[in-house]
């Protein structure tokens, strides 16, 4: 997990920039994992933040966007593109 601190949409938080699992350990429930571990350490790090973390993620990405909610991790806002009339 690699995140910084900025913000998104004028937000300002952890911004999450990528959560990788090779493909051979995916499905196994290390993202949530990961990710639970991370909100700790940003915590523990940072207890005057609270800590909140922001990112993108696919609305195709299905296991992300499980993962993500699972967490405690909340849909704020989201884009749709349609595409354009002739």
């Amino acid at each position: 997990i690699a995140a910084t601190k900025g913000e998104e949409a004028g937000i300002e938080g952890w911004v999450m920039l990528e959560e990788f699992i090779t493909p051979k350990f995916q499905g196994r429930g290390l993202g949530k994992a990961m990710q639970r571990a991370f909100l700790c350490v940003l915590r523990a790090l940072a207890p005057e933040d609270d800590a909140l973390v922001l990112g993108t993620i696919d609305g195709r990405n299905e296991p992300s966007i499980k993962t993500a909610l699972a967490c405690g991790r909340h849909k704020a806002g989201s884009w749709l593109f349609t595409p354009r009339r002739p």
